[in-house]
């Protein structure tokens, strides 16, 4: 039977679900298939990927992990040997696109604000399927490392069901060396990068034109990323200090907090951009964007600051 933080979460996964599906489906129509000149630029392209990655991940979660912590056909489940596997490499694949498309959101927001004469040719066509290219192939490589650890279900006394272990207890190695080589430096980069941002709007701010001040929202979508980005990196860092460590409460937060985290990182920052992006809100109940919109669009993601042409 599902406790009732289970069957809360259950009743609003439904719902947010279906309705990012329906986002994403119009976000998908608009920047590959009708390439409308508003969206198909440097910035939305990067919110839908990750709209893939978490609709992926919700997905293949509910099939492979939910149902089996809530103790849901457990029996099932455990006959199904491969279904482990599968899981871990969807979660290399979309656990790896979520957290970097959040450091790419807050490099998009730096160059824009820093160089914003440079933005063009980093946000290109070419370099957005350039770095999602390196970020999948870099998922798919994690994924087949961690495969070699033999993923399988075990019960959780914590968590009160079932949930992804590994027969080869060295695993805690490779998850200390993947967080602290890969996701740390990405964090720190990421909150420099947003500190910097911050503070070069700070000090032009009286500079900026209202059209660009207009703009803003992307940063501020850029800051909320940052956040919730630091808040999935704990989960990793929690498992990383328990292996160096031998600290049992943080593995046992970890693997409670994962499936909170996890909603935080995909409808939480989902339903912030809806929020924060008029453009989004429009596109989700059919509104037209507004002309000027489409006029600024020639410079959007750029903030262009005149002491930039100074210096």
């Amino acid at each position: 039977m599902l406790s009732l933080p289970q069957l809360v979460q259950l009743i609003y996964t439904i719902p947010l679900t279906i309705f990012y599906y329906y986002f994403t489906i119009l976000l998908t129509y608009k920047i590959i298939i009708k390439k409308d000149s508003y969206f198909n630029n440097g910035f939305y392209p990067l919110i839908l990927l990750k709209s893939y990655a978490d609709l992926i991940d919700i997905t293949n979660s509910f099939i492979s992990i939910r149902f089996p912590r809530w103790d849901i056909a457990s029996q099932f489940f455990l006959q199904i040997t491969w279904l482990p596997y599968l899981f871990y490499m969807e979660i290399c694949l979309t656990y790896n696109t979520m957290l970097f498309c959040s450091l790419l959101t807050s490099l998009n927001r730096f160059i824009a604000i820093k160089y914003p004469m440079k933005y063009n040719f980093w946000f290109s066509s070419r370099m957005l399927k350039i770095y999602f290219s390196i970020i999948i192939s870099v998922g798919f490589i994690l994924g087949c490392a961690v495969l070699t650890y033999h993923p399988y279900y075990q019960w959780s006394n914590g968590a009160q069901g079932y949930f992804v272990s590994f027969k080869n207890s060295n695993v805690g190695i490779f998850t200390v060396c993947y967080t602290f080589i890969l996701y740390l430096p990405c964090a720190i980069l990421a909150i420099s990068l947003n500190v910097i941002a911050a503070f070069e709007l700070k000090k032009y701010r009286r500079e900026l034109s209202i059209n660009m001040k207009k703009e803003l929202p992307l940063f501020f979508y850029s800051i909320v990323s940052l956040v919730f980005f630091l808040l999935f990196f704990l989960y990793f860092l929690f498992r990383a200090l328990h292996t160096i460590f031998y600290i049992p409460i943080l593995q046992k937060i970890a693997i409670i907090a994962i499936p909170w985290i996890m909603d935080i990182q995909t409808f939480g920052l989902f339903y912030s951009s809806l929020i924060i992006c008029k453009p989004l809100r429009h596109m989700v109940l059919f509104k037209e964007v507004d002309d000027n919109l489409v006029i600024q669009n020639k410079n959007l993601s750029k903030i262009k600051i005149i002491s930039n042409l100074k210096r």
